[in-house]
């Protein structure tokens, strides 16, 4: 039996999750893989770490003790719909295509009224028919996906956004490239009569990515399938279309792409607190960060968190690290960075050949003599991504006494 054209639709994406080259992972600066460790757990993973790894600049002044609760988190936009989680031997089928009667195969334009979407939990916007079904599976051990899928016109045309979550994050150039091109020749695994009429490299929203386009054939009609795939912070997202090929859909996927826009993300915290009972400070990270490093005191670093991606926020006690520093310094170099507002500050630091640029954001807040400065870090591209977790973390950031 001939396998439905929709079915492999959605499958779209799932396909080609192991077909990245064992390569693609995540290294600390010893090119060693890094797993995770609970935020709450002191065992970090001892990776070198400098003062001037935290300290390009200094943080923002906090003249008196900071007793601050962790910033609330924001709800779910109100137009997301409750999340399915699904099974990749079950996926939820689209309506079966039975083929177009003669009439529907004629140019038809197929009238929309598209609507401004937006997913607050993975920060993005985009033109659909209607709102979406949100689907989300595990797809292999390694790989967890949630799917953003409209369908108009009974199901012959479907719009989707795929989010592929890697454990091992896809983040240098050679595995970037190895994923990109290796995305098209995996989606194709199990389509019938499909012929690849286009495959690009180019750049969209300023990432890497692969435009392609192909056709399949199901029954008498022939399907054009258009899509976008691109990685950001070592995840995958696709943009994928298809519709009967003699036909016009209002909203084209010239238009549904380009309204694409990414957002910052949720400003989601840990549950659990990270406490140094030693020095009487409370911190709350963002929830995707875990333990790096902590008390190297030497250099005054007191604990960094990090991700698989790359970011991190860590807190570094200015008085070991700077002996004889003053509050008047803090403020000299304070006037040279962009003030971000609510106490935090902004430093942009400058690439090289070998690393991008990157910015560091920044708060500093006092105890008795000892100053402290609360620092973030993440590539220049993706940075506004995070901004919204590194703020809340750094408001939680709160002594005992």
């Amino acid at each position: 039996m001939k396998k439905s054209f929709i079915a492999c639709i959605l499958l779209f994406g799932f396909i080609g999750c192991d077909g990245t080259p064992p390569p693609v992972t995540i290294q600390n600066e010893q090119n060693a893989s890094r797993t995770p460790e609970p935020a709450g757990n002191h065992n970090s993973i001892q990776t070198e770490t400098t003062a001037e790894h935290l300290s390009f600049l200094f943080g923002p002044p906090s003249l008196a003790t900071m007793k601050v609760k962790p910033q609330e988190i924001v709800k779910p936009d109100e137009t997301e719909k409750p999340e399915m989680t699904v099974k990749p031997d079950a996926i939820e089928k689209p309506e079966e295509i039975v083929g177009l009667n003669k009439t529907e195969k004629s140019q038809e334009t197929i009238r929309t009224t598209p609507i401004k979407y937006m997913s607050r939990k993975d920060g993005f916007s985009v033109l659909l028919p209607s709102n979406p079904t949100v689907m989300s599976m595990d797809a292999t051990k390694t790989t967890h996906v949630r799917i953003y899928q409209t369908q108009a016109h009974n199901g012959l045309i479907q719009y989707n956004v795929f989010y592929h979550f890697f454990e091992k994050k896809i983040v240098n150039p050679e595995s970037i490239r190895a994923h990109l091109d290796s995305y098209l020749p995996d989606c194709l695994v199990g389509v019938d009569k499909g012929q690849i009429t286009q495959k690009t490299l180019t750049t969209f929203r300023g990432f890497n990515a692969k435009e392609f386009e192909y056709i399949s054939v199901e029954g008498d009609a022939e399907f054009l399938y258009k899509g976008i795939v691109f990685l950001i912070d070592g995840d995958s997202i696709s943009l994928t279309m298809v519709y009967p090929k003699e036909s016009t859909p209002e909203l084209t996927f010239d238009e549904f792409t380009e309204s694409f826009e990414l957002l910052p993300l949720e400003p989601v915290l840990s549950t659990e607190e990270w406490k140094d009972e030693r020095l009487g400070i409370r911190f709350t990270p963002p929830a995707d960060m875990f333990v790096l490093n902590q008390e190297r005191e030497f250099n005054g670093l007191i604990v960094m968190f990090a991700n698989h991606a790359g970011h991190t926020i860590g807190i570094l006690d200015a008085t070991v690290a700077y002996p004889g520093i003053t509050w008047s310094d803090i403020h000299t170099r304070l006037s040279e960075m962009k003030d971000y507002g609510d106490g935090v500050y902004e430093n942009m630091i400058a690439g090289t050949t070998t690393k991008p640029p990157i910015v560091q954001l920044l708060r500093c807040a006092s105890n008795g003599e000892r100053i402290y400065l609360i620092q973030a870090y993440a590539p220049q591209k993706s940075y506004f991504r995070s901004v919204q977790k590194f703020t809340a973390a750094m408001k939680s950031f709160s002594f005992d006494n």
